[in-house]
């Protein structure tokens, strides 16, 4: 036989050949193959012999293989046969045989055909043939060096040897070559449940040739069926727990619409096909039930994903993977090498992240179309948990005491939400998203289209310091904001989200400086300024201006009148302005300095500058006239 491309392992094995009542034991020696296997190969050879028939009659001379101590466990037999001769002398000389029990042909590239049929010519063409003569004794015929591709052989009683038969013609001598080789091949099979899904070997059960390069994880063992079980554990069982080549990432948090996301273990490059039964309708067949289709995989290990969709049946279902240097693979057949590995997994049901703004103000409650989002690996912050419904509370919290506090996503600068001023947030995301969101700043119990701050607001993983403008007419007050985050954007402040977290805030609205009066008075020519303030955050001090007639503002102070930066505490201050004139009117205004440089002003008061009344006069002349005299007099105020 000429040699092919692929060296096999020798394996274990003891085959026994007995030829005209010699015991001929061959050496161990390695073939070449045309399918990579690295199966165990045991090889037996019995070189060029005679033998003669002197008798009157043609006889049989008889070569048994004696295949009975060569199983093992979990183990299939393959036999390859040739068998070369040429006539010495004489007439003759035609081969006939018998082998074992028979249960599938394997053909020379390596696979088992569907039918147990050997690809003989047609037998007119003065080839081979096959024919079946009781159950022990099926035959095969074939002409001088036809070679007899694998067949599978297992032990029976009565059926233990492979006999090859030499019919030589009276006074005939003959030349003969033998050659037997058996393949020890096992078989690595799947757990599902049977006839659920196509597990064991009479439903033509997904089963993969054991190579010793070629599986996933680290472990993997050989059956010689099926191990169906209700919980796809049986293969785990079976000797080792081979189960080691797909880790489920979020196991126990598996829903509907969520990810899948898996830790696949190679032995070396391959390709990994899996499904999973979505609608437990026990069929791996249904459109979008294939996860993984040809993935390439390279050795060690592989992070992939699958998208559960949101209509998957909740409950527990069941997974297959195999694996193999084979890309194109069904989810039953014969594949070989690499490995099946079913699993039994759960999906929950939907879990939805919702807001805690108050309701019906604003749409939280579900009835209300409240926002929520399906919960999976995206959210705002550290922590997500999920409701049934809203928590809608008074100051926005409600969120934050059912469960664990996931309201961690939106940090506020509270020093920054002033009216008129920009408004300073950090916001954590878990990963790349879009951010929308709304603050009540009318104070009117809705989230108008003119107060979303945030459009589809571009989110990278980690921190992300973002500002927004706060109008200068918004009230200042405790109102709410709605904080969106997604993977696709285009959310509102409503309805359903796919992914990502919604979170509530009630926020404080302030003003730099919060003016509880302000007034002016005259006295004396001079006209005196008071202003009270209730709080001051981040002030710096104050400026005066004064606007006379239609002349422009003019700021009267060169420095600033030092403020009390923050505080809650009322503080008083005054300005007095002595240069006024009678019978002009001024308007004043106060300009507050915060730590950022923007200047905030007052509204104005108004003041103008009376001119005297009367005025009355007292002479002092004495008679006789005196040269001089001192007349008093007062202006009436």
């Amino acid at each position: 036989m000429a040699p092919k491309k692929i060296l096999l392992r020798s394996g274990w094995g003891i085959l026994f050949i007995l030829v005209l009542a010699t015991l001929v034991r061959a050496a161990n020696t390695p073939i070449w193959w045309d399918n990579p296997k690295n199966l165990p190969f045991w090889t037996q050879t019995i070189a060029t012999g005679t033998a003669s028939n002197t008798g009157p009659q043609a006889q049989f001379i008889i070569a048994k293989i004696d295949v009975a101590n060569t199983f093992r466990e979990n183990y299939s037999k393959y036999v390859w046969v040739q068998v070369e001769w040429s006539l010495v002398q004489g007439t003759g000389a035609f081969v006939t045989g018998s082998y074992d029990h028979l249960i599938k042909w394997m053909n020379s590239d390596g696979d088992c055909p569907s039918n147990p049929e050997l690809p003989f010519p047609d037998p007119a063409d003065g080839a081979g043939f096959m024919k079946a003569e009781g159950a022990c004794t099926p035959e095969f015929d074939f002409q001088n060096g036809f070679e007899l591709s694998f067949f599978k052989i297992t032990p029976q009683p009565a059926c233990e040897r492979i006999e090859i038969r030499f019919n030589v013609g009276p006074n005939s001598h003959i030349s003969y070559r033998v050659e037997i080789q058996t393949v020890c091949l096992s078989f690595d099979f799947g757990d599902a449940p049977d006839p659920l899904f196509p597990t064991l070997l009479n439903q033509d059960g997904a089963r993969h040739i054991i190579a010793e390069d070629c599986r996933l994880g680290a472990l993997i063992d050989a059956e010689t069926d099926g191990q169906s079980n209700a919980e796809a554990s049986g293969d785990d069982m079976n000797a080792d727990d081979d189960e080691d080549g797909v880790q489920f990432l979020n196991a126990g948090h598996l829903t509907q619409g969520g990810t899948l996301p898996l830790l696949v273990t190679a032995s070396k490059d391959g390709y990994l096909n899996g499904w999973a039964d979505l609608n437990h309708n026990g069929s791996w067949a249904d459109a979008g039930e294939q996860l993984f289709t040809g993935q390439a995989l390279t050795a060690g290990s592989n992070s992939l994903t699958a998208t559960l969709p949101a209509d998957a049946a909740a409950g527990t279902t069941f997974l297959r993977f195999r694996f193999s240097t084979d890309q194109h693979l069904s989810y039953t057949g014969l594949a070989g090498d690499g490995e099946v590995e079913d699993y039994a997994i759960t999906i929950l049901p939907a879990e939805y992240d919702f807001g805690d703004a108050p309701d019906p103000m604003f749409p939280t409650l579900l009835s209300h179309d409240g926002a929520r989002h399906r919960i999976g690996e995206l959210k705002l912050g550290h922590v997500i948990d999920a409701e049934q419904d809203g928590q809608p509370s008074a100051d926005a919290r409600g969120d934050d005491n059912q469960g664990s506090n996931d309201e961690d996503g939106i940090s506020f600068n509270a020093a920054s939400l002033q009216k008129g001023g920009t408004g300073l947030i950090t916001a954590n995301a878990s990963g790349a998203g879009k951010l929308n969101a709304w603050i009540d700043f009318n104070h009117n119990g809705a989230w108008d289209d003119d107060e979303q701050i945030f459009v589809d607001q571009p989110l990278s993983p980690g921190d992300n310091a973002l500002s927004f403008s706060i109008p200068p007419d918004a009230q200042v007050a405790n109102v709410y904001s709605r904080f969106r985050f997604n993977s696709t954007g285009g959310l509102t402040v409503s309805g359903p989200a796919e992914d990502g977290e919604v979170e509530d805030y009630q926020i404080t609205l302030l003003v730099p400086v919060e003016l509880s009066a302000f007034t002016a008075r005259q006295s004396s020519g001079v006209v005196t300024l008071e202003w009270t303030t209730q709080s001051e955050t981040e002030n710096l001090g104050f400026y005066v201006y004064r606007a006379e007639g239609s002349d422009g503002v003019q700021r009267l102070t060169e420095t600033l009148i030092p403020g009390a930066c923050t505080t809650a505490a009322a503080r008083s201050y005054s300005y007095q302005d002595a240069n006024v004139l009678a019978g002009k009117t001024y308007r004043y205004q106060l300009a507050d300095l915060d730590h950022s440089g923007r200047l905030t002003f007052s509204e104005p008061v108004i003041i103008t500058v009376l001119a005297p009344e009367q005025f009355a006069l007292e002479q002092n002349y004495p008679n006789p006239f005196n040269p001089s005299t001192v007349i008093p007099f007062r202006i009436k105020q």
